[in-house]
């Protein structure tokens, strides 16, 4: 009997898990008065054109490789532009996001990260990231709080 239980309590965690990591998988765009505006799965991120960045960050070891759309694009794609972003991630954590960030530093939405499609597991599937390689003192900091990874939602304001 406790091994039945125990394998119905796993499956009840396996199944919420993924389910979690499904809906994870995509990027909600809402508008300042919390209109549905966009959702864009991998594919349709990726398919508005991939960049990359090298750099070095405090959550990585060495020079990382991420590649992904640009923050503006998604923006544009969405009928937003030149208005500050809020950032939230699949933990809820939120960031607002100057518009004079997105354009002066031109961060990406990296899906993959040294060639390989992030998962939740190495902080994807979405992470914002910046060149924190050419930025120094009180800007590196506020790029690194605006480095939103688990990202699944950005909010005009």
């Amino acid at each position: 009997m406790k091994s039945f239980l125990r394998t119905i309590a796993f499956l009840v965690l396996w199944v919420g898990v993924y389910a979690n990591s499904a809906s994870a998988s995509s990027l909600k765009i809402m508008g300042s008065d919390g209109t549905y505006l966009k959702t864009f799965d991998r594919e349709a991120l990726e398919a508005l054109g991939m960049h990359s960045i090298k750099t070095k960050t405090p959550w990585t070891n060495g020079v990382t490789h991420f590649e992904g759309v640009k923050v503006k694009d998604v923006l544009e794609k969405a009928g937003i532009s030149a208005k500050p972003i809020t950032a939230m991630s699949f933990d809820d954590y939120a960031i607002s996001i100057p518009a004079k960030f997105i354009d002066e530093y031109d961060p990406i939405i990296a899906s993959r990260m040294n060639g390989q499609v992030m998962t939740m597991k190495d902080k994807g599937p979405y992470w914002i990231m910046f060149d924190l390689d050419n930025v120094s003192g009180e800007t590196e900091i506020e790029l690194r709080a605006f480095s939103v990874w688990h990202l699944v939602e950005f909010e005009a304001e």
